[in-house]
């Protein structure tokens, strides 16, 4: 029965409603913790191909003429 100030509402409804409300905001707490943990990871140095080339050069995988001849190709100066 309904008086003055009460609205009907399903409990169904209001259940997925609360549902609805609950994932919204777990979603939005996940894509936050995502994008904090992608912006201040450390750039990965391994990928860095002037020291690569410097570290191969080292161990002596490489020689000095192979070293000149990659760093032209990767634009390395």
């Amino acid at each position: 029965m309904m008086g003055p100030g009460y609205t009907y509402m399903d409990p169904a409804f209001a259940g997925w409603m609360m549902f609805g409300s609950l994932l919204f905001w777990l979603g939005l707490g996940a894509l936050i913790v995502v994008a904090i943990v992608r912006l201040t990871r450390p750039a990965d140095p391994r990928g860095d191909p002037r020291r690569i080339l410097d570290e191969r050069l080292a161990r002596g995988e490489i020689d000095g003429a192979e070293y000149e001849s990659r760093r032209a190709v990767l634009g390395i100066r």
